[in-house]
């Protein structure tokens, strides 16, 4: 679906209009906005520890090299391999449990969601031209946060008894929302999260001369993420750049600079970080053979 839709786009752009927008993009501006989105990592890893705070104290550079390794396994691999390989690097290496790390993935979505929708709600002030369709977007988004949110509420009060059962594991993650300093990092982080994008969209939209209202950037946020929502192709190739560029044919950029601007965009998101994580990818294979040595000295010794 992704690739018929990514060919229904192209057919309809003009590529020596596109390669001209693409010339055009200058180069310390992408670089600037590639240092900013190195950054955002460090601010995601930030958001990482305080979440698994309750659970385990695991030491920042640690999480930052987990991080990089994560987004380079998603960037060549398909269906966000990043998040198992995650999910299997804090299990192998730091001992936690595969169920509560993802309960911790889930609390990151719905921090995302939670902060990224109090950051968009002034669209329609500051964009008056998006119109309703944007207010039954919005309205939609809300409510699926208000079940998200209440579900996770309902899972963090429960009382499951033992932390060794596959429930308790699960309800260990979301002691988050329980209140007190953890919470409020992972809500401030949260933010710088989505402002730092915010700027390296900016950031971009100025490298390629495209002039839209500052506000576009949140528009291009939102919709980039509704379309990267469910896994696809590796780094996201295609869903990203239609997502991306949607937000600003949706306020009246041509359909060639919208796409160039999506290019650059991820591109600038995924080259860098993916050069600095794949070395990090070695943890996981050592991780994997420590594992299986593991179990292989617990066989013998029975």
């Amino acid at each position: 679906m992704v690739i018929a839709a990514c060919l229904w786009f192209v057919r309809q752009i003009d590529l020596p209009v596109l390669g001209q927008a693409l010339l055009r993009a200058s180069l310390p501006w992408v670089a600037v906005a590639a240092l900013l989105n190195f950054a955002q990592m460090l601010f995601r890893a930030w958001r990482l520890q305080a979440l698994l705070r309750p659970v385990r104290t695991v030491g920042f550079g640690r999480l930052v090299r987990y991080g990089f390794a994560a987004a380079a396994a998603t960037n060549l691999l398909p269906a966000r391999a990043g998040e198992v390989l995650r999910v299997w690097l804090l299990k192998a290496r730091e001992g936690i449990p595969a169920t509560t790390s993802v309960a911790v993935a889930l609390m990151e979505k719905v921090f995302d969601l939670v902060t990224l929708l109090v950051l968009v709600a002034p669209l329609p002030l500051l964009l008056p031209r998006l119109g309703q369709r944007f207010g039954w977007l919005f309205s939609l988004l809300v409510g699926t946060l208000v079940l998200l949110l209440g579900l996770a509420l309902w899972v963090a009060r429960r009382r499951s008894g033992s932390e060794e059962s596959l429930l308790g594991r699960f309800v260990l993650g979301t002691r988050v929302l329980q209140g007190g300093r953890p919470l409020g990092v992972t809500l401030a982080t949260s933010l710088a999260v989505w402002l730092t994008d915010a700027a390296e969209v900016l950031l971009i939209l100025l490298a390629l001369r495209i002039e839209v209202p500052a506000a576009a950037a949140l528009l291009v946020l939102l919709t980039l993420n509704l379309a990267i929502t469910l896994p696809s192709t590796p780094a996201q190739i295609g869903a990203f750049e239609g997502g991306a560029a949607w937000a600003l044919v949706w306020l009246g950029v041509p359909k060639e600079a919208a796409l160039a601007f999506a290019l650059v965009y991820h591109v600038m998101q995924v080259v860098p970080v993916t050069l600095v994580g794949a070395p990090g990818l070695r943890l996981a294979l050592r991780a994997g053979a420590a594992t299986v040595e593991q179990g292989q000295s617990q066989k013998a010794r029975q």
